[in-house]
């Protein structure tokens, strides 16, 4: 191997081995994909794959990304929403862009999946020379990272009333299908749209919901650890290649980005209204 040609893979080691962490810098809080599983949770389930990484907040602190102060946070996309003439063109095309987000959620963890097996077939991990599936398991454990904080927020919800079954079997079946229904309607209905009010007893910190989010941000940390390792030691003789793979994970991060943002904007703006309705 040619001195130019080690220079290249130690630059692309590098370029590689800063990715995990420019990654994790674009990708949601614990917290915020926690308050999209409430109302949309295989939106939200889609979106832990497309980001490929989990944004570190303090370890063992639950204060810095309490889900409370993410919703009550003013932000401009939220005061661009509380125009009349946003909101209603927002409403007609609501279902247009409900689509168009599933659609490119869809093509993010696709680009991520295809870019992650890509990189373990093209590339040799120096302490694992035969497996070729860790950029591809790396990319995928994000979604154990939120899941327990996210079933704890949503263990905060109050149960809906039970269905008896005993003496009316009809509406029972009737009302397990008017669940299923209202489940999917409010899977894809877009958070700014939403009259119902969120139950704000939910967010409300509880000894098991900062528990669960303490272990996420342990466990964030180490999956920025653990992608330091392996990217750091996958060897590619070309940079560009290297840079590529970055930007076509980020291109990933940064889509499910904007519609983490238009959802929560819209969260924030939909309570905001009901506020000042109410006030």
């Amino acid at each position: 191997m040619s001195e130019s040609e080690k220079s290249y893979m130690s630059s692309s080691s590098l370029v590689l081995g800063l990715s995990p962490i420019l990654l994790s810098s674009i990708g949601p809080t614990v917290s915020e994909i926690g308050l999209l599983s409430l109302r949309r949770p295989i939106l939200s389930l889609l979106l832990t794959f497309g980001t490929v990484g989990v944004y570190p907040s303090r370890i063992l602190s639950y204060m810095e990304d309490s889900a409370l102060d993410i919703i009550a946070e003013p932000t401009t996309l939220a005061v661009f929403l509380n125009k009349t003439l946003v909101h209603d063109t927002i409403r007609r095309r609501a279902t247009a862009i409900s689509v168009a987000q599933y659609v490119m959620v869809a093509l993010a963890v696709f680009n991520v999946t295809y870019t992650s097996w890509q990189l373990g077939v093209a590339t040799v991990l120096n302490f694992v020379c035969q497996s070729s599936f860790m950029p591809l398991i790396w990319t995928t454990l994000p979604v154990f990272i939120h899941l327990p904080a996210a079933l704890a927020l949503r263990a905060n919800k109050k149960a809906p009333a039970a269905v008896s079954t005993s003496s009316e079997p009809a509406r029972a079946m009737n009302g397990s299908k008017s669940l299923v229904w209202s489940s999917l309607t409010s899977e894809v209905a877009l958070y700014a749209l939403r009259e119902e009010p969120l139950d704000l007893d939910a967010l409300r910190p509880t000894p098991r919901l900062i528990f669960w989010h303490w272990v996420a941000t342990v466990f964030s940390f180490v999956h920025v650890l653990v992608g330091i390792i392996i990217f750091s030691s996958l060897l590619l003789t070309m940079t560009t290649d290297a840079a590529i793979i970055l930007l076509r994970y980020a291109a990933s991060a940064l889509a499910c980005r904007l519609i983490i943002v238009f959802e929560l904007a819209g969260f924030r703006w939909s309570r905001a209204r009901r506020r000042n309705v109410n006030g």
